[in-house]
């Protein structure tokens, strides 16, 4: 399959993820609130958060991996890539075991770091163990690994809605049969057996060549290498998940459980939809590292500024009719309770996009092996994210609960446009040759094209309320392609919109 076939196949796959997660979170979401109730589905949330701080043990593994995979693939070194599964394989079953250990740990702590009834302490425990179950399939993380460096991440979509459909059946089943909060964690690691299972399957078909013997005979080359690219990769997934893991757990612990609901199914129309524009970097940072390793140099920054546009643009057809509409269908969804306010859901939004965006440049560093030069920004970002977080919540906590649960979203938005989106551009320009001001164009016309639009949307949605869901539905879908129509006419120059009416008939005649 030729690179921009597979590109075309990722990029339908990231579409169908998002229109398949929305609907999961649509149908389900309800049925749990009403069955489990605000305080166990909020420490539910606030139990899976926790233990994904274990995930930092992985030691940025996966991320030091891929390059090297990638690099492997290009050359068409089987042995090399062999090589390093084996390496990959050792590497993850030594951090195994401090991940169990830090399971236990938090096991014994977690009713100390989220606020509910005494009732429901033994349930918190009992779902951080059902939690810590996905961790034993750590060591397939190499198999990953190998899928994505070889430009098949269309497979890991489908593993992974497949994955989010047995998740979402178990959930609503076990918390019909009673298990609480547990069965909600227990779901999650049903979800995760299923996809361990893809993982060896695929392996097993469309890898058995690559794949060492046992037992592995591990290179010390090959292992140090390793070892000395996942530093960077390590200090920058603590500073992610101290950037989103902490939201939840700051609102459980100095609000409350139940403040966790509104606070998420606030947001949580945004972050589908950046959850689905970041995949489109994950989608396609592997062909930009064959462009930048081939030489090809002018070709990958016409491909990247492209894809920034694109990200942008897309974001904005998505988010826009979100923001303007997001009461109503939260209160259609799940009651006007759980509705946060639009000052929550704008700051949402607007993280979402910012963080595609930052996402597709780190890919830029990452794939290519530089994510080093990353560390210093994401560490001062973290810092700034966490101090502006839990002080603004804590300030407001006892004035106005409603305005305290800003504080985690304004921490991820102060520190994105105080740091990320100040500095990477910079780096880009020193070590891609990326010109700034052709990159903040890029970004800027679907933004300065998307501001009077939004103010036309907002007073279209107050003179012309929807009604019901197929009024909703409608008129969200209404805005976002009236937008992208916008885009096209605004945005594209004539011969930009000629490359993309090609790419369109090159992808229908497959």
């Amino acid at each position: 399959m030729s690179r921009s076939t597979r590109s075309a196949w990722s990029f339908l796959s990231v579409i169908a993820f998002n229109v398949i997660t929305m609907g999961l979170a649509l149908g389900i979401t309800p049925i749990l609130l009403r069955t489990l109730g605000a305080a166990r589905l909020g420490a539910a949330r606030a139990v899976m958060d926790c233990v994904a701080y274990l995930a930092l043990f992985e030691l940025g593994l996966g991320g030091a991996m891929i390059p090297m995979l990638a690099r492997a693939l290009a050359l068409e070194d089987e042995e090399s890539v062999r090589r390093t599964l084996a390496a990959g394989f050792r590497a993850y079953l030594i951090v195994l075991v401090p991940m169990l250990l830090g399971a236990v740990a938090i096991t014994f702590g977690i009713t100390h770091l989220v606020k509910v009834e005494p009732a429901l302490h033994g349930e918190l425990r009992l779902a951080c163990i059902y939690a810590a179950v996905p961790l034993l399939l750590m060591p397939l993380s190499p198999l990953r690994a190998l899928i994505d460096a070889n430009q098949r991440s269309y497979v890991l979509s489908v593993f992974v809605i497949s994955q989010s459909i047995l998740t979402a059946v178990s959930s609503v089943l076990l918390a019909k049969w009673g298990f609480g909060v547990g069965g909600q964690t227990l779901a999650v690691a049903i979800g995760s057996a299923l996809f361990g299972a893809f993982l060896v399957l695929d392996a097993h078909r469309y890898a058995r060549g690559s794949l060492p013997r046992l037992p592995f005979t591990v290179s010390r080359d090959t292992m140090r290498e390793i070892w000395s690219l996942n530093t960077p990769t390590l200090l920058i997934n603590v500073c992610a998940r101290i950037g989103l893991l902490t939201d939840n757990i700051v609102i459980g612990s100095i609000l409350s459980a139940p403040a966790i609901v509104p606070f998420l199914m606030t947001q949580r129309l945004g972050q589908i939809v950046g959850n689905q524009l970041q995949a489109v970097g994950s989608a396609s940072w592997a062909g930009l590292t064959q462009l930048y390793t081939r030489g090809e140099r002018d070709l990958f920054r016409e491909r990247f500024l492209e894809l920034n546009q694109l990200v942008m643009s897309l974001g904005l057809c998505a988010l826009i009719p979100i923001v303007v509409y997001n009461r109503m269908f939260v209160t259609l969804w799940l009651g006007e309770a759980s509705y946060g306010g639009v000052a929550l859901t704008a700051i949402a939004a607007l993280n979402a996009l910012f963080l595609a965006i930052c996402s597709l440049w780190g890919w830029l560093f990452g794939g290519t092996g530089q994510l080093s030069r990353l560390v210093v920004i994401s560490l001062i970002s973290a810092a700034i994210n966490l101090v502006v977080s839990v002080g603004f919540t804590w300030l407001m906590a006892s004035r106005d609960a409603q305005t305290a649960m800003w504080g985690p979203l304004l921490g991820t938005a102060t520190a994105l446009l105080s740091v990320n989106l100040s500095y990477t551009p910079v780096l880009m320009r020193r070590h891609f040759g990326i010109p700034i001001r052709a990159l903040a164009w890029s970004l800027s016309k679907p933004l300065l094209c998307s501001i009077p639009f939004a103010f036309a949307l907002f007073w279209l949605a107050k003179n012309l309320p929807p009604r019901g869901w197929g009024g909703l539905l409608a008129s969200m879908a209404a805005g976002g392609v009236a937008f992208a129509t916008v885009c096209w006419a605004l945005v594209l120059r004539a011969s930009e919109r000629a490359i993309w009416m090609h790419r369109l008939r090159l992808l229908l005649r497959r």
